[in-house]
């Protein structure tokens, strides 16, 4: 499924806009309304940003992931000391 992001709500490495999905502006109700007609009227497009979401999103497991978030955190705590 290829997804609408509305830009500063969630984490902006998941959509490449153009390419996992589409990105609009927060506020910006047209350009949303404009962006899921476009998925809505368009199989092709909705079909290609749907798959490459998907293997985009592959990286994103807890093995990937949790390494960084571990040393983010410790980095937090320590600043905080």
């Amino acid at each position: 499924k290829a997804p609408v992001h509305v830009k500063g709500l969630a984490a902006t490495d998941i959509v490449i806009d153009g390419r996992t999905g589409i990105v609009v502006p927060a506020g910006a109700e047209s350009e949303l309304l404009k962006a899921i007609e476009r998925l809505a009227s368009d199989a092709d497009v909705r079909a290609s940003m749907g798959r490459a979401a998907s293997e985009h999103c592959a990286g994103f497991t807890i093995e990937a992931t949790a390494p960084a978030w571990h040393d983010y955190l410790v980095a937090v705590c320590r600043a905080t000391r």
